[in-house]
């Protein structure tokens, strides 16, 4: 979600970018007589129509129709917080604390990226279908991954088709109608993928720019500490034979444990045995947590093992009720993961930032046809029905 103090969208990611497949590409390249001038005169040739429908607009667009809730349900993409959120989530905050005309402003943009998406889907998988018609060898080759994907999903049910069926009927479609979806999908990822810079190499000084402008939304680690405990509880202990008291025992108890651990005694083991706490039958292992996450008195044993390193002990540590020995086991900085671990992760990035950057380029050249004036009114419509579903929350 965002608010009106940041407003800047983190990328275009177009709603109909689907990973590249290298079959697909090499299907696809081979197939089509058309020059690129006929190509985009086809192209432009075709409209996106917006007509009145019950509840509000709907673009029509090559036949296909693009509702209001349609725009509204799409997830707005990107690295960040919220990039998982449909719009309407995402633009809510902003709405709820700016008027009508500034919220229209400032949300355009998102409107505008998530609209591009789903009206280049269509149109890039209209021009795909024209590229693939006639290819053999690339239509049996989307006939054997739309087979592959239906036996997935199919096994999704313990391989019940009955209830694979059943549960498309219940989302309002079937069996042959999923197919279709599917076959679009891959059809138009046949086009895109053709149309990729796979051999463009990756630099390492690229990859460190890149991890460099990711790393604060993708692989920021908090800080955390895990260690191991021996909680004695002052109230727990049985009183000795010498008649001292409670706490006189737990010290001494305490005091004697120090001695073991530091004589090479098993820390678990003593935990196991001795201990008052929760995790007493764990060896007394509390796995990794923040520091800062535990209430008295057991932030004062997470605050012992600021002092010591990984393996050390602390202790005896008299909290007032409870006395702690505590062994760190393991510690984390709050930061970033350090590029050599994410290395890989950067690329892919980088690579999809390079397909992303072609995918706008063919989908803002498929989106000049359609008429600004439409398209605007459509969104204007969207931006409305936002800011009215977020005020009535």
């Amino acid at each position: 979600m965002i608010t009106s103090s940041k407003i800047k969208p983190s990328g275009i990611l177009l709603a109909c970018c689907l990973a590249a497949l290298p079959l697909l590409a090499s299907c696809a390249e081979d197939k089509s007589k058309l020059t690129e001038a006929e190509k985009d005169q086809i192209a432009l040739a075709k409209e996106v129509e917006l007509v009145k429908a019950a509840g509000g607009l709907v673009l029509m667009v090559e036949g296909e129709a693009l509702s209001s809730d349609e725009v509204l349900d799409t997830p707005v993409g990107g690295y960040g917080p919220g990039a998982d959120e449909s719009l309407v989530k995402f633009l809510g905050p902003l709405a709820r604390e700016t008027s009508l005309d500034q919220f229209k402003e400032q949300a355009h943009p998102w409107a505008e990226q998530v609209l591009t998406g789903k009206i280049s889907g269509v149109l890039l998988y209209q021009q795909a279908e024209r590229e693939a018609d006639g290819n053999t060898r690339l239509s049996g080759v989307i006939d054997g991954l739309v087979e592959k994907e239906w036996r997935e999903y199919v096994l999704g049910f313990g391989g019940d088709v009955a209830k694979a069926d059943a549960e498309l009927a219940a989302k309002g479609t079937d069996r042959k109608k999923w197919k279709e979806q599917q076959r679009k999908k891959f059809i138009t990822q046949a086009f895109i993928s053709s149309k990729f810079p796979r051999d463009e190499p990756v630099t390492y000084s690229q990859l460190v720019e890149c991890y460099d402008r990711i790393k604060n939304a993708l692989f920021v680690r908090s800080a955390k500490v895990a260690f191991r405990l021996i909680d004695i509880s002052v109230v727990k202990v049985p009183v000795g034979e010498a008649g001292e008291s409670p706490v006189e025992e737990a010290k001494r108890l305490a005091d004697d444990l120090m001695k073991r651990i530091r004589a090479g005694e098993d820390f678990a083991e003593l935990a196991k045995k001795y201990s008052h706490g929760h995790r007493s039958s764990f060896g007394g292992l509390w796995e990794p947590i923040s520091p800062d996450s535990l209430a008295r008195p057991y932030d004062e044993a997470v605050k012992a093992t600021e002092n010591i390193e990984v393996g050390q002990v602390a202790g005896p540590i008299d909290t007032g009720g409870h006395i702690f020995i505590v062994k760190l086991e393991e510690r984390q900085a709050e930061g970033h993961e350090p590029f050599e671990k994410v290395q890989r992760q950067v690329e892919r990035v980088l690579r999809a930032e390079r397909e992303n950057a072609v995918m706008y380029d063919i989908g803002t050249k498929y989106m000049s046809q359609a008429s600004a004036g439409k398209t605007d009114e459509f969104m204007d419509f969207c931006l409305e029905e936002i800011y009215k579903r977020s005020s009535q929350q």
